[in-house]
């Protein structure tokens, strides 16, 4: 939920009427992690419905149907899956990452090992394929220079 509500902050910039509807946790959120983020979200005036038991879309509108008995329509979607960064063998060589598992990179999106790179969802929190995309084109290049450089 907290990786929803993150989202859903974003997407209030775009939007004054969003909604979270979380699913089934894979892993328990600390209370008190939790009871934050949905604070954040009252004071943008996001709604926190309660978990999801069953979505059907239609044609012009989805349906949601809480654990709860609610039924809330929504015009538009947007899957917020996350998943949390798995950065552990990064950082077993040595990577540095930062609070929330994410490998800390420069511009080319080396990491604090010399040669290691990081791409996508577990160097940065946009979590958008097309983001992951443009991460391996710089990290290809400056391999591709590095590369050059030591085979001169």
């Amino acid at each position: 939920m907290l990786h929803s509500i993150r989202h859903a902050c974003f997407l209030r910039s775009f939007s004054p009427h969003v909604s979270v509807v979380p699913v089934a946790e894979a892993a328990p959120v600390p209370a008190d992690l939790r009871e934050a983020a949905v604070l954040r979200a009252n004071e943008l005036r996001i709604e926190v419905l309660p978990e999801l038991a069953q979505l059907t879309c239609g044609r012009d509108t989805c349906e949601a149907r809480d654990v709860a008995g609610g039924i809330h329509r929504f015009d538009t979607l947007y899957a917020a899956m996350g998943a949390p960064a798995r950065s552990d063998l990064a950082a077993i060589a040595g990577a540095t990452t930062d609070k929330d598992g994410a490998i800390v990179t420069d511009d080319d999106l080396q990491t604090s090992r010399p040669g290691l790179y990081a791409i996508g969802d577990v160097a940065t929190d946009l979590n958008q394929i097309s983001v992951a995309f443009g991460h391996a084109a710089i990290a290809a290049t400056a391999i591709h220079r590095r590369l050059d450089a030591i085979l001169r």
